[in-house]
């Protein structure tokens, strides 16, 4: 089993925190509610980015929520393994039928990066929450194609709100998700 606390040896752990005080922007007909997610360990690799939240899952108003960072693709990539894009880069599957969970490392729960899409796939925001839930993630990041932040909603016909979806869930710019990608993989350390 695929599973990051098995295997820390082999990445830097990188402490993130999920900021979840709400700052609402936007005009009558488009409300966004950005938070802040921050890479605060290793020092060498702090970052900062703003985040957009989904109208579903549940989230800490007030609070944060801190834990490690897991990126399903990256980490079965690193070792080898397989496990389909559709559900370890997208989450559009089940990961934790591909044999990938994820649990707390040295007591702090995982906090998932996943990427949106694949462009040519229906694959429902809600669906990508809810195998990570799924999977042990305590909160959800999805990685934008691009640099805009928009809030992720269920389609008015969409019944997936009966699944007890208990994490918070985010959207994040292109470009900050590449710069946690290449701190993610770029320096293997002894934790």
């Amino acid at each position: 089993m695929s599973q990051r606390g098995s295997r820390s040896w082999a990445f830097t752990l990188l402490v993130a925190s999920l900021v979840l005080a709400a700052l609402v922007v936007g005009t009558e007909s488009s409300v966004i509610e950005l938070g802040e997610f921050r890479i605060v360990q290793p020092k060498n690799q702090k970052l900062n980015a703003e985040v957009a939240f989904a109208n579903f899952g549940r989230p800490e108003y007030g609070g944060d929520l801190q834990g490690h960072l897991a990126i399903p693709f990256e980490d079965v990539r690193v070792l080898g393994q397989t496990c389909e894009e559709l559900a370890c880069k997208y989450s559009c599957e089940s990961m934790k039928a591909r044999n990938y969970t994820v649990q707390n490392l040295m007591g702090l729960p995982a906090i998932m990066l996943i990427e949106r899409g694949p462009k040519d796939h229906v694959c429902a925001f809600y669906d990508k929450a809810k195998y990570a839930q799924e999977a042990g993630a305590k909160a959800l990041l999805v990685a934008n194609y691009d640099d805009e932040l928009f809030t992720m909603t269920l389609p008015e016909d969409d019944d997936s709100w009966s699944y007890n979806l208990t994490i918070p869930v985010a959207l994040m710019k292109r470009t900050d998700a590449d710069k946690i990608i290449q701190a993610y993989d770029e320096d293997p350390l002894l934790i």
